[in-house]
This record gives C-alpha cells, sequence and structure tokens, in this order.
C-alpha cells in the first residue's frame, strides 16, 4: 500500500474510496450549524440520519486542525472537494494557516460558511508539544420538572501522537438499591447519581495500535459485525459517545458498545502495495435494559419515589470474542474476513425476546467482505451466516465521473438471520405487530436487517455548482409476509447567487406505520400506509457573517383502514445566525409544529423559540449557552406551560 490508512483506525481512508474524484462528502443538505444541538434538530426534522449526524457530532468533537489533518478527515467536512482538500494542503505546505478565516479564500464564501465551526489552526510547534488534548462540560436542564439536571465531563489527552486516553463522567437521575431474583426486580428508588460512564487507553505505535476499554469496531458492509456509527467501518474506534436527549434536556443515553481489548497489527508483504492486516478484539461488557422489555409486574418499587421508565442497570452481562483479517492492495481493493462469538450471563431468568440478543446461549456470525476500486468504479460487498445458517449479503456499485456521483446497492437479510450485531444499511420495515403472551407481555417486529430483499438506489448530480439534485430509492420485500415497501426521495438545492439559495425537498413511505416510534394503532389491519412530505427552505447570506434560514415541510399520513383521513404534521422554522466578530457568534430560531398525539388525534401544536451564543477564545477556549422556550398552543392551562430549557458547555483545547 503507498500509504498506510488513517492511523486513527481507517475511518475516513474507506469513506474517501467511496469519492475519489471531485464530489465533496454528501450529508444531504447544507450543514450551517454552530452546537451540537443544531446537529441535532437536523436529525430531528429529518433532514439527517443518525449516522450522519454522529459524523457531524464527532467532527465537532474533534475540530480538524487545518495545519495538521489528515486529507482524510479534511475531506469529511461538509461541502469541501477532494479539489480543495488539495489546496488546503497546498497552502498550509507555503505557510501555515494563522486563523480559521484564512480558510475562505481558499475554499470559498459557501464552503467556509458549512466548514466554519468543524475547523481550528492551531499554531505550529517544533518540536511538536509532548502534551494535546481537549476537555468538555456540558450542563443540561429542563427548568420546570423535579428531574435533576444532567451534567458530563469528557477529556481526551494524548501523548506524543501515540498514547492516548480518554474519560466521560456524567450525572443523572439514576436507580438505586435494585436487586434482581428468580421472582423479579426490586427497586428502592430514584437519585442523582455520578457514573463513569466511558474510559479507555489507546496506543498506535504505525505498525501496529491497542485500545483497553471501551471501544466500537465494525467492519466490511456492516454484516458480520458493527456496533460503530461509521458509514464504512473497519476497525477499532475509541468511544467517548454520548446521546442528549434533545427533547427533555435533563436526560441522555449510551450506545451499547464494548469494553475490554482490542489489536491489530499490519504487515507489508514483499516490495509491493499489499499488506495484511489482522484484528483482534474481545469485551466483557455490562449491559443495562430499559424496562419494556419486562413485564410491569416484573420489578417492585419499595422506596417512596416513583420510578417511571426506567432503565435497569447491568441486567446482563456480554462477553465477544472476535477476529478480522483482512489483505489490502490498496485503499480502495481488498478482501476480508470476519468471525466472532457471543455469550450472555443473566443476572437473573427473563427472555430476550424483543431484544436484540437471541435467546440462545452462545450466538455469533462469520462473513466475507471485500472492495474493488478502479478509476470512476468502486464494487463493495459482504456475505455473512450467522450460527443457526441465517444468511446475509449486500452488494454495491458506487460510479463517480466527476459531476454525478451513483450507487445501486442489493442487499438480502434471512429469516433466520438473526445477527444482534449487524446494521442493515436500509430503510427501517417499520412492519410490526402485537402479540401478548400470559403475561400481556408487548413483543413487536420490525427488524431492518433481517427477513428482506430489495435494491437501493443513490446519486448526486452537481453538473454547475450552484444546482445540486440528490435521489434515493429503496424497494424491498418482507418475504414471510409477502409483503412490499418502498421509500423515494428526491432534493434539490439551488445556490444561483453566493448570498442565497432554495431548498426542494419531498419523500414518500409506502409501509407500515404502526411501528416505528409513533406508537399509532391501526386496529386489526396490517399497518400498511404511506407517508409523505413535501419541503421549501430558503438560505440568504445578505453579508458576510450574517445567514437566514426558513424552512416549511408539511407531512402526510394515511393508513389502510383510514383511508379518507389524512393527519398532516407540519413543521416551519426560521432560524437567524450572526457572527459578530472571528470570536463571538449569536443565534435565535423560532419554530411552529405538531406533535402526534395517537391515530385519531390530528396533532398537538407547539410553538418554540431558542437562542444561542458561542464564544471562542484564543481557538483553545469555547463558552457556549442556549436557552430554549417551548408552549402548548392547545392547551394554554398545561403545567408548566411554556417549558423552559437551559444548555451550557465548555470546550478547552491544549
Amino acid at each position: 500500500m503507498p500509504a498506510r490508512p488513517d492511523p486513527r483506525w481507517l475511518r475516513p481512508a474507506l469513506l474517501l474510496a467511496l469519492a475519489p474524484s471531485l464530489l465533496a462528502f454528501d450529508y444531504g443538505t447544507p450543514i450551517l450549524v454552530r452546537s451540537e444541538a443544531d446537529i441535532i434538530e437536523l436529525e430531528y426534522l429529518g433532514e439527517l440520519d443518525e449516522e450522519l449526524r454522529d459524523q457531524l457530532l464527532d467532527l465537532l468533537d474533534h475540530r480538524v486542525d487545518l495545519n495538521t489533518a489528515s486529507r482524510e478527515d479534511l475531506y469529511l467536512l461538509p461541502d469541501v472537494t477532494y479539489s480543495m482538500v488539495d489546496a488546503i494542503m497546498a497552502r498550509r505546505e507555503r505557510e501555515p494557516f494563522r486563523n480559521t478565516r484564512e480558510l475562505r479564500d481558499v475554499v470559498g464564501r459557501r464552503t467556509w460558511t458549512q466548514v466554519k465551526p468543524f475547523v481550528l489552526a492551531m499554531e505550529v510547534a517544533e518540536p511538536p508539544e509532548p502534551v494535546t488534548g481537549s476537555v468538555s462540560v456540558r450542563y443540561l436542564d429542563k427548568l420546570q420538572d423535579d428531574r435533576p439536571p444532567v451534567v458530563y465531563l469528557k477529556t481526551r489527552e494524548k501523548y506524543r501522537k501515540w498514547l492516548e486516553v480518554g474519560l466521560l463522567v456524567a450525572e443523572e437521575d439514576d436507580l438505586y438499591g435494585v436487586e434482581y431474583g428468580d421472582s423479579g426486580i426490586t427497586v428502592e428508588g430514584k437519585r442523582p447519581k455520578v457514573a463513569l460512564e466511558r474510559i479507555y487507553a489507546s496506543v498506535d505505535r504505525g505498525s501496529w495500535e491497542l485500545i483497553v476499554g471501551h471501544y466500537a469496531a465494525g467492519f466490511g458492509q456492516r454484516l458480520t459485525f458493527d456496533v460503530t456509527d461509521k458509514q464504512r467501518p473497519h476497525g477499532f474506534y475509541t468511544d467517548l459517545k454520548i446521546y442528549e436527549d434533545y427533547e427533555n434536556y435533563d436526560s441522555y443515553s449510551i450506545s451499547r458498545r464494548l469494553m475490554g481489548v482490542a489489536a491489530s497489527t499490519e504487515r507489508h508483504l514483499g516490495e509491493g502495495d499489499v499488506a495484511l492486516q489482522l484484528t483482534v478484539f474481545a469485551s466483557s461488557n455490562p449491559q443495562d435494559l430499559y424496562y419494556t422489555y419486562f413485564s410491569p409486574h416484573d420489578y417492585t418499587v419499595t422506596g417512596e419515589d416513583e420510578v417511571d421508565y426506567p432503565t435497569f442497570p447491568w441486567v446482563y452481562r456480554e462477553d465477544i470474542l472476535g477476529l478480522n483479517a483482512s489483505l489490502w492492495w490498496s485503499k480502495r481493493t481488498h478482501l476480508g474476513a470476519t468471525a466472532w462469538g457471543g455469550h450472555v450471563d443473566k443476572a437473573f431468568d427473563f427472555d430476550f425476546t424483543g431484544t436484540p440478543i437471541p435467546n440462545r446461549d452462545f450466538y455469533g456470525a462469520a462473513g466475507i467482505d471485500g472492495a474493488w476500486g478502479q478509476g470512476i468504479v468502486d464494487l463493495l460487498g459482504e456475505v455473512a451466516v450467522t450460527d443457526t445458517g441465517g444468511l446475509g449479503a449486500r452488494v454495491e456499485g458506487v460510479v463517480d465521473p466527476g459531476i454525478i456521483e451513483s450507487s445501486l446497492a442489493l442487499r438480502y437479510y434471512g429469516t433466520d438471520f438473526d445477527n444482534p450485531h449487524s446494521r442493515g444499511q436500509s430503510e427501517p420495515d417499520q412492519f410490526g405487530w402485537t402479540t401478548y403472551d400470559e403475561v400481556d407481555y408487548v413483543i413487536s417486529g420490525g427488524d431492518r436487517d433481517r427477513d428482506e430483499i430489495g435494491p437501493q438506489l443513490k446519486f448526486v448530480f452537481d453538473p454547475f455548482g450552484w444546482l445540486r439534485i440528490r435521489g434515493k430509492g429503496d424497494l424491498w420485500m418482507v418475504p414471510s409476509e409477502e409483503l412490499t415497501h418502498s421509500y423515494i426521495e428526491g432534493r434539490v438545492d439551488i445556490d444561483p447567487v453566493a448570498w442565497g439559495g432554495l431548498d426542494l425537498v419531498a419523500y414518500m413511505r409506502d409501509k407500515d406505520l404502526s411501528q416505528g416510534g409513533r406508537e399509532q394503532d391501526y386496529d386489526d389491519d396490517d399497518g400498511a400506509g404511506s407517508r409523505s412530505a413535501l419541503g421549501v427552505g430558503l438560505r440568504a447570506q445578505p453579508i458576510e457573517d450574517l445567514i437566514f434560514q426558513a424552512f416549511a415541510k408539511q407531512i402526510f399520513e394515511d393508513s389502510s383502514t383510514y383511508s379518507d383521513e389524512f393527519m398532516k404534521d407540519r413543521y416551519i422554522w426560521g432560524k437567524l445566525t450572526w457572527d459578530i466578530t472571528e470570536s463571538w457568534e449569536v443565534a435565535g430560531r423560532f419554530k411552529l409544529y405538531d406533535e402526534r398525539i395517537d391515530t385519531h388525534d390530528a396533532g398537538k401544536e407547539y410553538s418554540s423559540w431558542y437562542g444561542q451564543v458561542r464564544a471562542r477564545l484564543f481557538d483553545s477556549l469555547t463558552l457556549f449557552g442556549r436557552y430554549e422556550q417551548v408552549r402548548d398552543l392547545d392547551d394554554p392551562d398545561a403545567d408548566p406551560n411554556p417549558e423552559h430549557k437551559l444548555k451550557l458547555g465548555t470546550d478547552f483545547r491544549f
């Protein structure tokens, strides 16, 4: 290989392989954000999927240093093309960036507006500083409820670029006095608790890498094993991920990842570019479970505190051992094999039905993945089989001649393909059914990487620089039920002038609407229906540092039972962002929206507004504050009405 894949566990290298020519990495929408909350809101509004949301959050958390970043990290910045990456690297070779605003002259006004929150320009020291790192603190509170605020701290330190340690500590309402027994669970109550959520140490010595502690790992097309947030994972990744509750502000969640040891080594074979990479990972990680996985009578509260919607801590421990071997001819061409096995130890006897974990003592999967890239064409694929013989397969072809990038993928997930650590690259089925066993335990269906077959088509067309057309189509069948579902999406971004643009969005889902978080109940029908949306957005930048955005979306829902009753949801919002100086930013937004209550209800109407301030001092210290107010327009007498939410934060880099 001419260059070893990215030292930070190959993450961007495989993403770069899918866009070898002129187009920028596509986030599907203009990225005009200034904070974590702005990114989360884009996902909440349907503008980002959860994987792209997590990638942007990671970029914001690890801002790209213009003077030292690899070309792969630079390419992941919003709207930055491969040719822009070359220009950035050529500029810093002539003269290091003294501040981030100098990037504007390299990439232009439109791109600079999008990348500004994700970059920094640290002073180039000779020799490099032996210790670098960052410390982030967040405070989130829904001011009028009785829950304690969320306070968390994340810190990373790196010694001479080869040793890194990370720590995540957080406080939230938590259960205490939890006891597990054959007859069920006993809970004493709730109280604020400070918990060590994540900790790791990693070593990167070029030809080998090691991590001890919490981490994520994934390979290939995500069929055999993947617990990352990456679109094209290969290897293991440090994990300090925490997900803030956008709605409540005083809650958070931690993804189910790995805790243990992972190691990787790479050997070049002969004098050519061929290299063999071996990765071994082992995990023994206690896992929590949300209360809906148990019958309501399975837990008893002995104290006076109310325990609503609890997540029970350390209900079981999952032990995993896995191996990946990959032979690389280039960054775009490789052949790999992955195998892993898992086992659980339960705190008490319960049924895993309704969770990703299979109801058997041992489980696992093995698979082969490969990629080939030459010129404007890339081909990728993977085949995996579970310990029960269930089969999964995915193949994808990507063509990128320059002004258009398109991909066609075919996937098959067998009925018996119950791999708990596979992440299907498809729309959620949202085909589900509700049944009740002898204890009224609810069982839901709707896996998106099981019992499914169909094609996917995506393209991005950018013929003139000021016109970008995106399209996505997904058609699949559920073989066991002989059902067909589809999803079609289109988006047009028009930027005829440097100071403004227009966005047009439309999509249609034809599938089950009875699952997927909306808690709708279509009685005894199959839940077949449609969900469609039309949206239009406006972007304006009348002066250099002032951005105005407005967007309106109308959503329509219909089911086979209520064919004459279209239920409508709307989202209307406007946002103003002003960079007062290079260091000070202010933003405000107003939103009017509906929220579904149940099938027969047209939804409740809410309004909200927020104001936020961000101050960046010396490119090393950032202070952030955000206040939001939400008002129930249908029930003025609701208590509280309005709701008040507060978020404060600080980031320090050294």
